[in-house]
């Protein structure tokens, strides 16, 4: 039996944004700086805040994403290389502007 129409049409449709996506991320990289140390090599993306990350923005281009979503992911993140990134994530008190801190997540109850 072969595939139905309707199926060939979701599964090119999810390729094409697959590939879009890609090319989103490539141009991305290809002019973000790492924002602590300035380098342009092996750039990745940091969730500033990460009860707001939903996805990994490459495992949302893997699942065929849209670019809308890929792109409203990457806009929760800043560029870091790869050694910068590591050192966030191991010494996060060292790195303020680039950690939400949990206070800054929950509002507050006395808050109107």
């Amino acid at each position: 039996m072969g595939m139905g129409r309707a199926k060939r049409q979701w599964i090119k449709l999810r390729k094409f944004e697959e590939r879009h996506g890609r090319q989103i991320i490539r141009d991305w990289k290809v002019e973000a700086k790492c924002k602590l140390c300035g380098s342009e090599k092996d750039i990745q993306f940091h969730h500033k805040n990460p009860k707001k990350k939903e996805y990994n923005i490459c495992s949302l281009v893997r699942l065929g994403a849209t670019s809308e979503q890929v792109k409203q992911e990457m806009a929760k993140c800043v560029p870091l290389c790869n050694v910068c990134h590591k050192r966030v994530h191991k010494h996060p008190d060292s790195y303020p502007e680039l950690i939400v801190r949990k206070e800054e997540n929950v509002r507050s109850k006395c808050a109107s």
